[in-house]
């Protein structure tokens, strides 16, 4: 929930929104991990996280709002140069953890064609070009990534 827009703003609320305990509450360490610089936050946080600071800057922050598309978070392994090294090793390093976390912009962590994925959670860098194995659908799919974070292909494998 964002900091109000008006009044008394105190340390241990800001640690709240950021979700910190309080033991290291320096204007200047919360400003450093006041990091949302999305549209969406109307506050003054200095983009530059510039001395001096001041609670003022903490108005309307809100740590978790995005005004990018609605993404939802899934674990991908990859990227693999082609499909068939995919389909072998993608399951390994699902199991693994040999993984990384991505936001895809589809209905579920399943790739569909023209879906879109994200290295953030506001969806401003695409993943980067290649080839990747879903961890998080119940059939395992690989998916092909144009450099635009775009599936332009997909399948199953055959196991």
């Amino acid at each position: 929930m964002p900091l109000q827009s008006s009044g008394q703003i105190s340390i241990s609320q800001i640690n709240a929104e950021l979700g910190l305990s309080n033991s290291d509450s320096s204007l200047a360490n919360l400003s450093a991990a006041a990091n949302n610089t999305d549209p969406c936050n109307s506050g003054s946080l200095p983009t530059s996280n510039a001395a001096p600071h001041s609670m003022a800057e903490f108005y309307n922050y809100d740590h978790n709002c995005t005004s990018g598309p609605t993404l939802i978070q899934c674990t991908i392994a990859g990227p693999f140069p082609i499909s068939d090294e995919a389909c072998a090793f993608g399951t390994e390093f699902c199991e693994t953890g040999q993984t990384s976390i991505v936001w895809t912009d589809g209905a579920s962590c399943c790739p569909e064609l023209s879906n879109s994925y994200y290295t953030d959670a506001n969806g401003t860098t695409p993943q980067p070009a290649g080839w990747y194995a879903a961890c998080d659908c119940p059939t395992f799919y690989v998916f092909h990534l144009d450099d635009q974070g775009l599936v332009f292909e997909s399948q199953t494998c055959g196991r």
